[in-house]
């Protein structure tokens, strides 16, 4: 069976990870900000074999919930779920949920502008109805996206987002979304 990872391929990762979780275990705690935040956005769903305009998309909220490490280096988790469903014919698929974890790399600019990059992995489960069957597709992936943050105040901070969500099995799930966080 062909995996995405390579035993290979999970070393290098841990190896270059390894620096900034020394980094952050080395903190003093009083710098670690914990943030909780909310997510709404618009998931497009295409199987490879079919056109474009056969793409499925979800609208969909999530809740998030992190710790900036420092300026540059923040971890977080996500749980989200669709809102609406893709009906046609008689059929229904639906996004019933995912969730992840991720590592958020920041390039503070001292300005209010901070672009981020995303990398971690995602869980996600679809459900297809229809003629009198139901099928649960599930699975996950490395995940990877970039943002850009606002700082509306001191504990106030709004994002516009791009994530690759999940990129395999022929299924690709990309994710353009609104995020808004409360820091503590």
């Amino acid at each position: 069976m062909k995996t995405l990872w390579s035993t290979g391929a999970a070393v290098l990762l841990g190896v270059s990870i390894l620096p900034l979780t020394a980094q952050a275990a080395m903190m003093d705690t009083s710098q670690l900000q914990p943030y909780i935040g909310g997510q709404l956005s618009s998931q497009h769903l295409k199987y490879d074999d079919s056109s474009e305009s056969d793409a499925v998309n979800f609208g969909t909220a999530s809740l998030q919930a992190g710790v900036n490490m420092n300026s540059f280096l923040s971890v977080e988790g996500r749980f989200g779920k669709s809102f609406n469903n893709y009906e046609e014919n008689g059929y229904r698929l639906e996004l019933k949920d995912y969730y992840g974890i991720y590592l958020k790399l920041g390039l503070p600019t001292g300005t209010l502008f901070t672009p981020y990059g995303l990398f971690g992995k995602t869980w996600g489960k679809l459900e297809a109805k229809g003629g009198g069957e139901s099928a649960d597709l599930s699975g996950n992936d490395f995940s990877w996206g970039i943002g850009l943050q606002a700082a509306v105040s001191d504990h106030v901070a709004i994002a516009l987002e791009y994530m690759d969500m999940y990129d395999k099995h022929d299924y690709e799930l990309k994710n353009v979304g609104v995020l808004v966080n409360y820091v503590f």
